[in-house]
Parts: C-alpha cells; structure tokens; sequence
C-alpha cells in the first residue's frame, strides 16, 4: 500500500528510474525490514538518480521534511487498515463507523478519515485479497511481543515485508 499510496503522491519518485522497488531493495540488503525499510525507501526515492539531490519542492527539498511527510503518510495509511480492521461488518451495522481519529492536526484527520472511507468501500470479488493459510502461527490475532503483550495490527502492518524476489522493469 505504501508503494501506491507513493505512486499516487509522485509517480516518478515510486516508478521511475532508481524509483521506490529499487530503494526498498537496497533497504533489505543493508538488512533493514518493516517500517524502516518502506520509510527509508520512501524517503530515498525523491532523490533525482541524475543529479543525487532532492527533487521534492512541494516539501522544500529537505530530508526532514521529506522523511517526516513519508512518514506520516505510512502512519495514515497503517491507522486506516487498523480502522478497517475495527470497523463492524455491514451486516452488524447500517453504516460504516467512522474511525476516531485524536491528537492529529485537522489536515491529517481528513487524510485519514479519507482513506478510511476508500477501505470501507466493498471490494469486488475480481480485487479481493487471496484467502491466508489457515495454519499461520504468526498471525496478528495471536502476536505477542517478548514480554507478551499483544501486537497491535497497526504494527503487524508497519513489519510487513515485501517478498524477496527479484523485480525488474519490462523493458
């Protein structure tokens, strides 16, 4: 979700030459994983590969400010599957719940209720998720940490991995 939420902000900076795969690729061989590795790559894929400076001048081509609006951006995005996650199914309720959203600035709270309102929607079967094993022992319902506590969705979310095979561009 990331990579498109990132190809929807700057399509170049997520499908371009030395774009977000191949950031996130290199993330994984300097053994980065989860939210690390997407923020990083996130963040790196707005450097211009021809000149190697910053080509985000909507955020001032700063690696703060750049960094810091990729990561809100992937925080809005792992909140809204949490949502989604929480939501009561249509049979159990009329309408969808709005998820609560606190302390985030009023920009943010409209992003998130945004994207929550898109996962509400029903998928088509033709985009439903394939079906997950049944025998997944790691499984955000059963997560616990090393002092076991539960493992929050939002988190199971933001440890995600891509798979390690090799994507290469059609040519």
């Amino acid at each position: 979700m990331n990579g498109i939420d990132l190809a929807n902000q700057a399509p170049t900076a997520a499908l371009g030459r030395n774009g977000y795969i191949d950031w996130l690729d290199q993330a994984h061989e300097m053994e980065m994983r989860g939210s690390e590795a997407v923020l990083w790559a996130r963040t790196r894929s707005f450097l211009d590969p021809d000149t190697s400076q910053w080509d985000a001048p909507g955020l001032g081509n700063n690696l703060h400010r750049i960094s810091s609006d990729q990561e809100r951006r992937q925080l809005a995005i792992a909140r809204a599957v949490e949502a989604d996650r929480l939501r009561p199914k249509p049979s159990q309720t009329p309408e969808p719940a709005q998820p609560e959203v606190t302390s985030s600035p009023p920009q943010a709270r409209g992003e998130e209720a945004a994207i929550a309102r898109l996962f509400a929607q029903e998928v088509p079967p033709a985009f439903s998720p394939a079906p997950t094993p049944a025998a997944q022992p790691d499984t955000a319902a059963n997560a616990t940490s090393s002092d076991s506590t539960p493992v929050s969705t939002v988190d199971t979310i933001l440890n995600l991995d891509l798979p390690e095979a090799e994507l290469e561009p059609n040519r």
